[in-house]
């Protein structure tokens, strides 16, 4: 969805890219990557990673009594994935080393900010007019984080009532993109959002071993910046 509608030298912001796996990924087309994510601990592994191209990790699990059962430490060579065009920085969107983006892009981050309508305003002044966003969530809301009067679908921010799909459109419309996308999108502009396409969602495995499995449904949209400022 992003790649075919960025402009050439584009600079793109990973907001919440914890140790910048899509922040590689987006490299490959933009000109600069920034991956900003407020925790110190991702990105001083982000920075390990880009630094040692490689990853190291262990495939198992711990007993109760804490005694690791599994195979010895795995080393992976990433070196065809990571890319030196990505700066890694500790900030959120109050805090950022540029002022403008072409694009920004925010992964299974919203559904974690306790007020959305705050945080997507000041991403749009971080954004070009007719600069890109892409959101994705797989909304799985939780009053630890966010209170219960701020989840979208059910009436939040003065949106209607319906699906939190529904509702993070309309208030992304009101601050000031247009929806041009969703997952499964094809032809040039993205299919209405009455097509069934439109709303098709990836599933995304989150959690599995032995004794859990968990799978989510992850909607994704892409919107461009339209109002001025």
């Amino acid at each position: 969805m992003l790649f075919t509608k960025l402009p050439l030298g584009a600079t793109v912001l990973d907001l919440g890219c914890s140790v910048g796996r899509l922040s590689h990924e987006l490299a490959r087309k933009a000109r600069v990557v920034v991956g900003a994510d407020s925790s110190e601990t991702h990105i001083r592994v982000a920075k390990t990673i880009q630094r040692h191209r490689r990853v190291s990790f262990r495939v198992g699990e711990a007993t109760v009594s804490g005694k690791y059962v599994g195979d010895p430490e795995i080393v992976v060579d990433v070196s065809s994935v990571v890319r030196n065009n990505v700066v890694f920085v500790v900030a959120d969107e109050q805090c950022l080393p540029f002022r403008l983006f072409d694009g920004i892009v925010c992964s299974a981050v919203i559904e974690r900010v306790p007020n959305l309508e705050v945080f997507l305003r000041t991403l749009r002044h971080r954004i070009h007019d007719g600069g890109l966003l892409l959101l994705s969530s797989p909304f799985d809301q939780d009053e630890r984080f966010v209170d219960r009067s701020n989840w979208l679908g059910y009436g939040a921010y003065g949106t209607e009532l319906g699906t939190a799909e529904e509702s993070l459109r309309g208030l992304v419309q009101r601050i000031g993109f247009r929806p041009i996308g969703g997952i499964g999108s094809v032809g040039e502009g993205g299919p209405s959002p009455h097509n069934d396409a439109y709303r098709r969602d990836l599933r995304w495995v989150t959690y599995n071993d032995r004794r859990k499995h968990m799978v989510w449904s992850v909607h994704a949209e892409l919107f461009e910046a339209c109002d001025s400022l």
